[in-house]
């Protein structure tokens, strides 16, 4: 997944007593851990990394994938800054961010901007209806 492939889907609505923003950002949020359980047991391996960056047991098969999650998401209202929120893996895949602002009006522009532990960044603007 590269910075073009992660979508954010953003409103903003003004509503009494102030402004309603909704955002959906689709993001793997992988920790690079293995999900694979036996016997009730999450397994580790120790970490070998292949020439492509994934890591593999010793064995040679893949059982880590690199972590790649978000770390940083931002709110601004008209290029002042509202909201900063740090976040790191435990946060779900696509997750969904919801914020209430007081003193939002009709016309203002909202901005969404987004940083990852690869220090890749992305952002998405709309103007509150």
């Amino acid at each position: 997944m590269t910075v073009k492939d992660i979508l954010i889907r953003m409103m903003a609505r003004v509503v009494e007593g102030g402004m309603q923003v909704r955002a959906q950002l689709t993001h793997p949020m992988d920790s690079g851990l293995p999900g694979q359980v036996i016997q009730g047991r999450v397994q580790t391996f120790d970490r070998y990394l292949s020439e492509g960056g994934a890591a593999v047991s010793p064995t040679g098969r893949q059982t880590l994938s690199p972590p790649h999650y978000l770390t940083e998401v931002r709110l601004e209202i008209n290029g002042e800054p509202a909201i900063i929120v740090y976040v790191g893996p435990a946060v779900s895949q696509d997750p969904l961010f919801g914020w209430r602002i007081p003193h939002g009006r009709t016309g203002d522009r909202v901005r969404l901007i987004w940083r990852n532990n690869l220090g890749e960044t992305g952002h998405a603007e709309v103007i509150a209806q």
